[in-house]
């Protein structure tokens, strides 16, 4: 699984990207990393799902929204605990 944090970085872009833009990333990635397209290995099948998983989060701004909010809780709960 990836971490919340990363789904951005997953895709190569950043977190004020646009919808448009975090599309176009996705659909470069998601060709050039393809299991059908590439030789079949365990490798490339994560990371080709780590890229779908990323692309599911960010495309849907409900899941989006509880990302965001989930890591902003769990930054303060840090903050509590140091």
């Amino acid at each position: 699984m990836v971490d919340e944090l990363s789904y951005y970085s997953v895709l190569g872009v950043t977190s004020d990207s646009s919808a448009h833009y975090i599309k176009q990333a996705y659909r470069r990635l998601a060709m050039q990393w393809n299991p059908d397209r590439r030789t079949r290995s365990p490798s490339h099948e994560i990371k080709f799902q780590q890229i779908q998983q990323a692309y599911s989060v960010l495309s849907d701004e409900k899941k989006k929204h509880y990302m965001i909010w989930n890591c902003m809780k769990k930054e303060k709960m840090r903050d509590i605990l140091i």
